[in-house]
């Protein structure tokens, strides 16, 4: 399987205190899609070696058409420190030439993006490079750990 290359994606910034010149961020974002049976929903999601799970917001769950009130459920926590719950369901994802199947949270996340590629459901199937002085995101298929 080639190897998949993404580019980081340039967010406008706002200027802080700290950061007053900042006009943008350059943020590891790539094109996925996540299907049910019946629907797709082709979304930009954040790559986060932090996160433990694949989590996207509670609207992705709405677009696709899924109940999720007694979905299995696990608590997590970002950086904010507050816990939160996650309703799960086991889903196809496809990155670029890629798809499989895997276990996807759905929470309300705190910040504009849809979805968050964590450990499980993507670090466990690719070799990822995040090259961001080169602006390069480099994904090498794996089998699942």
């Amino acid at each position: 399987m080639p190897t998949l290359r993404f580019r980081y994606v340039r967010i406008p910034a706002t200027p802080s205190e700290a950061f007053p010149h900042a006009a943008y961020y350059h943020r590891p974002l790539i094109p996925v899609t996540l299907s049910t049976e019946r629907k797709s929903a082709r979304l930009l999601a954040l790559i986060d070696s932090g996160a433990d799970n694949t989590i996207f917001n509670m609207q992705v769950a709405a677009m696709l058409g899924l109940r999720l009130g007694n979905a299995a459920a696990d608590s997590f926590c970002g950086t904010s420190g507050h816990e939160q719950t996650a309703r799960y369901r086991r889903l196809a994802i496809r990155v670029g030439a890629v798809g499989y199947q895997a276990m996807v949270g759905f929470a309300e996340l705190p910040f504009d993006v849809a979805g968050i590629l964590g450990q499980d459901g993507f670090f466990n199937r690719f070799a990822v490079t995040l090259d961001q002085s080169r602006g390069l995101i480099l994904l090498k298929h794996s089998r699942p750990v």
